[in-house]
């Protein structure tokens, strides 16, 4: 068959911001949810999945006015023009499902979801457009309790992973207090627009920086890519202000920064609003029989999607006191409003935590996993279809006594599967030929030992004379030799 010219050939490359998960990587994602699954049913969350598509309406909050909405998300139109959109997290299908079933629904409803969700946006480091997110939410609670629960949550959730972190917590009702010191008016019609300006300006201080996010707050921002954002249009006495409310932070304690909360002169009743919940978040920290050492309150966070409504916590990996964090992996809070806009003058409070997967497992396996040992090689010495019957049936005696292994199925002969072995990085190969069978027995071949002494020969007869990390050992004897051999004995 004539090959394709190069001009017409597909290239055989990932689209921007997305990625291949496969082994180390693929396992730890697995491994992290198996893990956390049942850490989240033990406290009541039941197991829901959403399809990855919804209706764009559905997904409102992250959509422009515009005709073809796919700023933000990716969106396509199915058999009857309407537009669809792959999910851009959990907590918009979640807010639909329990709008569709909330008579049906025990209250508080509490859910736990692990699935993949996609986000139309610029790419960079450590920002992917497709990851998996392991969620908690609890809806028709407004309670702060509910929140607490979940901040609790998410450093439960690291302590059975055994990684340091800490749970940064804020209220929005601060900001809207700063605000009101501003002059804004929270009943104007145009106060959550230029409201989420702020919220993403200042969402981006700990990965841009303090300057970079005075130029947002102010006349915007070019990137080194030469995109430009629009800024928020504060003037610079404005920004300090803002500047001056993100340095409440770093408090040794909640009752420090209790402290620090009641010695700023602000005293709009919205700033009071959130200084109370705040004090009592405190409160049922301190009662909560738990370990809240990981929990710090935080000013500067304040999460850049519009929906939320009250607490806003993220989880950052690296200890509070750390100077060398590895950056945000999950964060929530209230958003009292979403479930409700399906449901006409009936508001549903809620209030949710979200963990990504994906990106926790890329930090986790940088920082100490490596590829997982791939399992034995049964080699095939001889052409033709007993032969491979052969490996096939010792592969699976071996994996029958909890023993990873594998038939080879190439083409090549032995040197070419001793090449794969080499590749994979197999441990050991399986030998047997003839000779073998005849006598009852199969050789066992060490690669790794093979690697170490082969840098040691210093020339062919040597190689030939020695026995080079082989063993030849009985048939019978061949699973409790490798076991032993696995053991270190």
């Amino acid at each position: 068959m004539p090959k394709s010219p190069p001009s017409q050939r597909p290239k055989a490359q990932l689209p921007h911001g997305f990625q291949d998960r496969t082994g180390a990587l693929w396992r730890k994602e697995r491994e992290l949810t198996e893990k956390l699954l049942p850490l989240y049913e033990a406290q009541g969350f039941m197991p829901l999945a959403t399809p990855a598509l919804e209706y764009s309406r559905a997904l409102g909050q992250f959509l422009p006015d515009a005709e073809r909405p796919n700023k933000a998300v990716f969106a396509l139109q199915d058999e009857d023009a309407q537009w669809l959109s792959l999910r851009y997290d959990l907590t918009a299908p979640f807010a639909r499902y329990v709008a569709a079933n909330y008579d049906h629904l025990p209250k508080p409803f509490r859910r736990c979801q692990y699935g993949m969700v996609w986000r139309n946006e610029k790419p960079g480091p450590g920002r992917l457009r497709e990851f998996a997110q392991l969620d908690a939410d609890i809806a028709a609670s407004s309670e702060l309790a509910a929140d607490a629960e979940l901040c609790l949550l998410a450093s439960q959730a690291m302590q059975i992973v055994g990684a340091p972190h800490c749970v940064r917590i804020n209220h929005r009702r601060l900001l809207d207090g700063v605000l009101a010191e501003l002059g804004w008016d929270e009943a104007a019609a145009n106060y959550a627009a230029r409201r989420l300006v702020v919220l993403r300006a200042i969402d981006k201080l700990e990965r841009l920086g303090a300057d970079a996010v005075k130029a947002l707050l102010g006349k915007g921002r070019t990137d080194a890519s030469g995109d430009v954002t629009q800024g928020a249009g504060l003037s610079a006495a404005q920004i300090e202000q803002v500047m001056a409310f993100l340095a409440l932070r770093g408090a040794e304690s909640h009752h420090k920064f209790l402290q620090q909360l009641e010695a700023h002169p602000l005293r709009h009743p919205a700033w009071q609003e959130g200084c109370a919940a705040l004090a009592e978040l405190a409160e049922f920290f301190a009662q909560s029989q738990t370990k809240t050492e990981a929990l710090a309150f935080d000013c500067a966070i304040v999460r850049g999607l519009d929906y939320y409504t009250g607490p806003v916590f993220e989880l950052e990996l690296g200890d509070s006191q750390s100077t060398h964090k590895m950056g945000a992996v999950g964060g929530g809070g209230r958003y009292d409003g979403l479930i409700g806009r399906f449901r006409a003058g009936d508001p549903v409070p809620a209030t949710g935590f979200s963990l990504g997967i994906t990106r926790l497992a890329l930090l986790l396996e940088d920082a100490q996993d490596a590829e997982k040992a791939p399992p034995i090689l049964v080699a095939v010495m001889e052409s033709g279809t007993e032969p491979r019957a052969r490996a096939f049936a010792l592969a699976q005696e071996l994996r029958s006594a909890d023993i990873p292994a594998e038939a080879y199925v190439g083409s090549g002969g032995l040197k070419a599967q001793l090449r794969y072995a080499d590749k994979r990085g197999v441990h050991w190969v399986i030998l047997e030929g003839a000779d073998e069978r005849q006598s009852e027995s199969v050789t066992l071949k060490d690669m790794q030992k093979g690697k170490a002494q082969s840098a040691a020969i210093a020339d062919n007869q040597q190689w030939r004379e020695g026995a080079h990390a082989q063993e030849t050992i009985k048939r019978s004897e061949l699973v409790q030799f490798i076991k032993n051999k696995q053991k270190g004995k």
